[in-house]
Parts: structure tokens; sequence; C-alpha cells
């Protein structure tokens, strides 16, 4: 009996002795080279969202980084959101070249591909595994 009691003490204090890390919270956001002088580096690769006339979001402006990030994204798992999603992403889809006041090249991105990129960008983070040959070798021959 003693013995039993020891066992379940044990137990209970092992139960409540379990640390849980608190959640990491960044301190600033990730640097990207590509941004023009003009703008503050630690920015991700997003400069400002663009409005349209009634102050609704329309989409962003990106650096040349975030866009070539897009891209690389929508290879990884362009057979995967095209399942879930029903929509067929190709490299460059909603993006187009923008000039800002400085002369500097950057790119707009319309707002639902902006959704769609932050979705893939949370996939990739989430350790999400990219689309396996055979799902893009189907996909290509239309199976």
């Amino acid at each position: 009996m003693k013995i039993l009691t020891i066992i379940l003490s044990s137990l209970i204090l092992l139960g409540c002795s379990v640390v849980t890390p608190d959640p990491i919270k960044d301190g600033a956001y990730s640097y990207d080279s590509s941004t023009p002088r003009q703008y503050d580096a630690y920015n991700s690769g997003f400069i400002r969202y663009t409005r349209n006339s009634r102050g609704e979001v329309k989409g962003a402006i990106i650096t040349p980084n975030a866009r070539d990030k897009y891209n690389t994204l929508i290879g990884k798992y362009r057979v995967q959101f095209k399942k879930e999603y029903g929509v067929d992403l190709q490299p460059g889809y909603g993006v187009w070249d923008f000039m800002d006041m400085y002369w500097n090249q950057l790119y707009h991105i319309e707002a639902q591909y902006l959704e769609y990129f932050i979705t893939l960008n949370r996939w990739q983070k989430e350790l999400r595994d990219p689309d396996d040959l055979w799902s893009k070798a189907k996909e290509g021959l239309g199976l």
C-alpha cells in the first residue's frame, strides 16, 4: 500500500511540475536586403498596403525578395494549394511592377494574392511538406 501511495504521489507531483515555455515573440521583423534605402529594411519585404478610394485594402507594395519568395512558395506548394483552395497559382500571378516616388523597382501584389502569399508562408513556417514529385507529375499530366 505504501508503494502504491508513493507511486501515485510521484505521478501527481510530476504532472504538476511540467513547465511549458512562453511563446516566442519576435523583437523585430526580418531583414530584407532588397529594401531600398528610403525604407526600413526590417520589414520582411513588406513596404506598405495600397488602398482604393474607399480606404479598402487593394493590395500591398513588396520588395523584389518578397516577390521571389512568393514565387518560390508557389513552386513549393502549388499542387496542395490547388487541392485545398481550388486556385491554380502560377509564379507571378497577382503581382506587377511598381516604381515608387524614389524610382525604386518594387512590386504591387493584389489583395487576394497577398492572402494566398500569407497562407503559403504560414505553411512553410509550420514546416508543411512541399508537393511531392508524384503529385507534381500527376498535375503536369492533368490526372
